[in-house]
């Protein structure tokens, strides 16, 4: 059995613009969480850089919500979809 990549993203811009105006960053944990129970995974401090590491579960926990980066995300959703072995 093969396993999946597992990449989290946490940009530490928008952990430290979270905290001073003192809105909670609770996602920022989830490395955490993923460490604790043994599930491998690979941290991102950016979206670009999870991006181009191609994994098959992608967590943006943190990172800018923008249109550039919605985006991203969906281009990266639907390209993902489009290569589906269930497609076949």
């Amino acid at each position: 059995m093969e396993m999946g990549n597992l990449a989290i993203v946490n940009e530490p811009s928008v952990r430290k613009r979270r905290e001073t105006y003192g809105v909670n960053s609770f996602q920022g944990y989830i490395e955490e969480t993923l460490s604790r129970l043994r599930i491998p995974f690979q941290a991102f401090e950016s979206l670009q850089a999870a991006l181009e590491w191609k994994p098959d579960i992608l967590i943006p926990a943190l990172c800018e919500e923008n249109a550039d980066n919605g985006q991203k995300l969906q281009d990266y959703v639907e390209a993902a979809a489009l290569s589906s072995p269930m497609l076949d």
